[in-house]
């Protein structure tokens, strides 16, 4: 099937196939910098939302890095000092951290963190674990809260309902249960 002079095999003209390829490029580059806008209000949103936010992100920090310090003087007590002395390291680091927080936005931060975790992966891997170590104490510590409080003398049944008084310690009373010290106590059989 030939095609006529100056028709494409669709059946346009090349000017025609110019021009609706021009306007797809068109089309193109304006989802492109519709695409960047959204991008750019998304990123934009997210720097307000983190500004807004750093001071209370800065106090959480600063309250788990000197955690921290109590959590590597405990250790340090126990003779466990290099735990100790990486995880002083790391609380330093967080306290440093909180403070630029304050100090600095949130694009200086978070070239900051990238470089951090990259100079020292075993520290941002040992906080990882001592942060999971402590959102569990705060769990179970939340968890023991709710546990009703029991009088004493008092314990709860398995079920969780109301307490149960416990039973006395049995205390043998017979006369081959007592103590006795001297001769004259245990009498003349003895």
């Amino acid at each position: 099937m030939e095609t006529e002079v100056g028709k494409t095999t669709m059946g346009r003209t090349e000017p025609e196939t110019t021009r609706l390829e021009d306007q797809a490029r068109s089309l193109e580059d304006q989802a492109r910098k519709k695409a960047q806008s959204f991008k750019e209000e998304a990123v934009d949103r997210g720097r307000k939302y983190l500004e807004q936010r750093k001071g209370t992100a800065a106090e959480f920090i600063k309250d788990f890095a000197e955690a921290m310090e109590t959590a590597a003087a405990q250790l340090e007590n126990r003779d466990r000092k290099t735990a100790s002395s990486y995880i002083k390291s790391a609380s330093r680091e967080l306290q440093r951290w909180s403070s630029s927080l304050r100090d600095y936005g949130v694009d200086s931060i978070a070239r900051q963190v990238q470089t951090f975790a990259g100079q020292h992966p075993g520290m941002v891997l040992g906080g990882a674990a001592v942060a999971g170590f402590a959102v569990t104490r705060v769990f179970r510590s939340a968890e023991r809260a709710r546990e009703p409080v029991l009088r004493k003398g008092m314990s709860a049944d398995i079920s969780g309902s109301s307490p149960i008084p416990e039973e006395e310690a049995y205390q043998p009373t017979g006369p081959a249960y007592r103590r006795t010290t001297s001769a004259e106590e245990l009498g003349p059989h003895s």
